[in-house]
Protein backbone atom coordinates (compact mmCIF):
# COMPACT_ATOMS: atom_id res chain seq x y z
CA UNK A 1 0.00 0.00 0.00
CA UNK A 2 1.51 3.54 -0.78
CA UNK A 3 2.68 5.48 2.03
CA UNK A 4 0.84 8.73 2.18
CA UNK A 5 2.57 12.51 2.70
CA UNK A 6 1.20 15.33 3.10
CA UNK A 7 1.65 18.05 0.73
CA UNK A 8 4.70 19.56 1.72
CA UNK A 9 5.98 16.21 2.53
CA UNK A 10 5.54 15.09 -0.61
CA UNK A 11 6.98 18.09 -2.59
CA UNK A 12 10.14 17.63 -0.50
CA UNK A 13 10.99 14.37 -0.98
CA UNK A 14 10.21 15.08 -4.95
CA UNK A 15 12.78 17.72 -4.92
CA UNK A 16 15.15 16.29 -3.26
CA UNK A 17 15.19 13.14 -5.47
CA UNK A 18 15.24 15.47 -8.33
CA UNK A 19 18.29 17.20 -7.13
CA UNK A 20 19.83 13.82 -5.77
CA UNK A 21 18.88 12.10 -9.57
CA UNK A 22 21.06 14.82 -11.06
CA UNK A 23 23.67 14.87 -9.13
CA UNK A 24 24.01 10.84 -9.68
CA UNK A 25 23.83 11.22 -12.90
CA UNK A 26 26.24 14.10 -13.49
CA UNK A 27 28.81 11.67 -11.46
CA UNK A 28 28.39 8.45 -12.76
CA UNK A 29 26.34 8.70 -15.92
CA UNK A 30 22.94 7.76 -16.68
CA UNK A 31 22.84 3.73 -17.61
CA UNK A 32 25.11 3.71 -14.27
CA UNK A 33 22.43 5.65 -12.44
CA UNK A 34 20.16 3.09 -10.45
CA UNK A 35 16.29 4.17 -8.89
CA UNK A 36 18.19 2.54 -5.90
CA UNK A 37 20.90 4.97 -5.69
CA UNK A 38 18.48 7.91 -6.12
CA UNK A 39 16.03 6.81 -3.32
CA UNK A 40 19.46 5.81 -0.96
CA UNK A 41 21.07 9.34 -1.27
CA UNK A 42 17.55 10.73 -0.27
CA UNK A 43 16.70 8.62 2.36
CA UNK A 44 13.44 6.78 1.27
CA UNK A 45 12.73 3.07 0.57
CA UNK A 46 12.53 2.19 -3.07
CA UNK A 47 9.34 1.68 -3.29
CA UNK A 48 8.72 5.54 -2.57
CA UNK A 49 10.43 6.31 -5.61
CA UNK A 50 6.98 4.78 -7.44
CA UNK A 51 4.63 7.19 -5.56
CA UNK A 52 6.56 9.76 -7.43
CA UNK A 53 7.30 8.15 -10.74
CA UNK A 54 6.14 5.49 -13.35
CA UNK A 55 9.90 4.71 -15.01
CA UNK A 56 13.51 5.60 -14.58
CA UNK A 57 13.13 7.79 -17.88
CA UNK A 58 10.04 9.84 -17.01
CA UNK A 59 12.12 10.42 -13.01
CA UNK A 60 14.94 11.65 -16.00
CA UNK A 61 12.40 13.75 -17.83
CA UNK A 62 11.44 15.05 -14.65
CA UNK A 63 14.32 16.39 -13.71
CA UNK A 64 15.21 18.32 -16.92
CA UNK A 65 11.58 19.96 -16.56
CA UNK A 66 12.39 20.92 -12.63
CA UNK A 67 16.16 22.25 -13.10
CA UNK A 68 14.42 24.53 -15.86
CA UNK A 69 11.95 25.41 -13.75
CA UNK A 70 14.20 26.63 -10.91
CA UNK A 71 16.16 28.68 -13.51
CA UNK A 72 13.11 30.31 -14.83
CA UNK A 73 12.25 31.40 -11.01
CA UNK A 74 15.90 33.17 -10.86
CA UNK A 75 15.35 34.83 -14.17
CA UNK A 76 12.50 36.20 -12.84
CA UNK A 77 13.97 37.27 -9.71
CA UNK A 78 16.97 39.08 -11.79
CA UNK A 79 14.36 40.65 -14.41
CA UNK A 80 12.36 42.22 -11.11
CA UNK A 81 15.30 42.98 -9.06
CA UNK A 82 15.99 45.47 -12.52
CA UNK A 83 12.89 46.91 -12.48
CA UNK A 84 10.70 44.83 -14.54
CA UNK A 85 12.95 44.57 -17.68
CA UNK A 86 15.97 43.37 -19.49
CA UNK A 87 18.83 45.56 -20.17
CA UNK A 88 22.40 45.21 -21.56
CA UNK A 89 23.89 43.85 -18.48
CA UNK A 90 21.47 42.01 -17.22
CA UNK A 91 21.40 40.41 -20.54
CA UNK A 92 24.46 39.51 -20.25
CA UNK A 93 24.45 38.52 -17.03
CA UNK A 94 21.07 35.92 -17.76
CA UNK A 95 23.72 34.69 -20.93
CA UNK A 96 26.12 33.82 -18.74
CA UNK A 97 23.86 32.38 -16.79
CA UNK A 98 22.41 29.84 -19.33
CA UNK A 99 25.99 28.76 -20.46
CA UNK A 100 27.67 28.13 -17.57
CA UNK A 101 24.96 27.34 -15.33
CA UNK A 102 24.82 23.92 -13.91
CA UNK A 103 21.21 23.17 -14.46
CA UNK A 104 20.65 21.57 -17.61
CA UNK A 105 20.95 17.62 -17.63
CA UNK A 106 21.06 16.79 -20.99
CA UNK A 107 25.22 18.16 -21.09
CA UNK A 108 25.88 15.42 -19.40
CA UNK A 109 24.09 12.54 -21.62
CA UNK A 110 25.87 10.99 -24.35
CA UNK A 111 24.51 9.78 -27.32
CA UNK A 112 23.62 6.48 -26.62
CA UNK A 113 21.34 7.90 -23.53
CA UNK A 114 19.61 10.15 -25.89
CA UNK A 115 18.93 7.95 -28.08
CA UNK A 116 17.47 5.73 -25.75
CA UNK A 117 15.29 8.64 -23.84
CA UNK A 118 14.26 8.90 -27.72
CA UNK A 119 13.16 5.84 -28.10
CA UNK A 120 11.03 5.48 -24.56
CA UNK A 121 9.91 8.88 -24.16
CA UNK A 122 6.41 10.17 -25.75
CA UNK A 123 7.43 12.76 -28.20
CA UNK A 124 5.99 15.94 -26.31
CA UNK A 125 8.81 14.84 -23.60
CA UNK A 126 11.91 15.05 -25.83
CA UNK A 127 10.66 18.13 -27.86
CA UNK A 128 10.31 19.68 -24.49
CA UNK A 129 13.84 18.58 -22.95
CA UNK A 130 15.75 19.82 -25.72
CA UNK A 131 14.31 23.32 -26.71
CA UNK A 132 15.62 26.27 -24.99
CA UNK A 133 13.80 28.27 -27.07
CA UNK A 134 10.61 29.45 -24.77
CA UNK A 135 12.84 30.49 -22.29
CA UNK A 136 15.02 32.69 -24.56
CA UNK A 137 11.66 34.25 -26.13
CA UNK A 138 10.87 34.85 -22.55
CA UNK A 139 14.19 36.59 -22.32
CA UNK A 140 13.80 38.57 -25.32
CA UNK A 141 9.92 39.53 -24.79
CA UNK A 142 11.28 41.48 -21.55
CA UNK A 143 13.93 43.41 -23.39
CA UNK A 144 11.75 46.36 -24.35
CA UNK A 145 14.75 47.84 -25.92
CA UNK A 146 15.86 45.78 -28.40
CA UNK A 147 16.67 46.82 -31.99
CA UNK A 148 13.47 46.37 -34.27
CA UNK A 149 15.79 44.06 -36.81
CA UNK A 150 16.71 41.93 -33.67
CA UNK A 151 14.78 38.09 -34.97
CA UNK A 152 14.48 35.93 -32.47
CA UNK A 153 15.61 33.04 -34.95
CA UNK A 154 18.84 34.01 -35.33
CA UNK A 155 19.26 34.84 -31.73
CA UNK A 156 18.11 31.44 -30.70
CA UNK A 157 20.52 29.87 -33.26
CA UNK A 158 23.32 32.13 -32.07
CA UNK A 159 22.71 30.49 -28.47
CA UNK A 160 22.18 26.93 -29.75
CA UNK A 161 25.83 27.33 -31.57
CA UNK A 162 27.44 28.26 -28.20
CA UNK A 163 25.51 25.46 -26.71
CA UNK A 164 26.31 22.52 -29.36
CA UNK A 165 30.25 23.82 -28.70
CA UNK A 166 30.03 23.21 -24.93
CA UNK A 167 28.29 19.88 -25.04
CA UNK A 168 31.77 18.89 -27.99
CA UNK A 169 33.80 20.76 -26.05
CA UNK A 170 36.58 17.69 -26.41
CA UNK A 171 36.35 19.02 -30.03
CA UNK A 172 37.52 22.65 -29.05
CA UNK A 173 41.04 24.35 -27.65
CA UNK A 174 39.55 24.03 -24.35
CA UNK A 175 42.58 26.82 -23.13
CA UNK A 176 40.24 29.16 -25.34
CA UNK A 177 36.90 28.02 -24.78
CA UNK A 178 36.15 31.05 -22.11
CA UNK A 179 37.23 33.44 -24.59
CA UNK A 180 35.54 32.06 -27.50
CA UNK A 181 32.11 31.73 -24.75
CA UNK A 182 32.67 35.44 -24.12
CA UNK A 183 33.02 36.69 -27.86
CA UNK A 184 29.66 35.11 -28.25
CA UNK A 185 28.13 36.54 -25.32
CA UNK A 186 29.17 39.78 -26.22
CA UNK A 187 27.81 39.52 -29.79
CA UNK A 188 24.75 38.38 -29.00
CA UNK A 189 24.34 41.40 -26.37
CA UNK A 190 25.33 43.61 -29.31
CA UNK A 191 23.08 41.78 -32.01
CA UNK A 192 19.58 42.15 -29.36
CA UNK A 193 20.86 45.73 -28.82
CA UNK A 194 23.15 48.16 -31.35
CA UNK A 195 25.73 46.51 -33.06
CA UNK A 196 24.89 47.26 -36.96
CA UNK A 197 26.83 43.47 -37.61
CA UNK A 198 27.97 40.44 -35.60
CA UNK A 199 31.34 41.46 -34.06
CA UNK A 200 32.75 37.76 -35.17
CA UNK A 201 31.66 37.72 -38.47
CA UNK A 202 32.85 41.75 -38.89
CA UNK A 203 36.22 40.39 -37.71
CA UNK A 204 36.11 37.58 -40.77
CA UNK A 205 35.81 40.60 -43.42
Amino acid sequence: MPKIFDDETREDIRSQMLDNGFSLIKRFGLKKTTIEDVTRASGVAKGTFYNFFKTKEEFVYQIVIYKRRLVKERYMEMVSENGGSVDRRLLRDMLYFIVNGDYNLITYLNRDDMAMLAARWPKEYLANAENDEKMLLWILERTPQKRGTCDWRVFTNIFKIVAMGIAERDKLHEDALDATIDQFVDGLVDYVFEADVYPLMAAAH
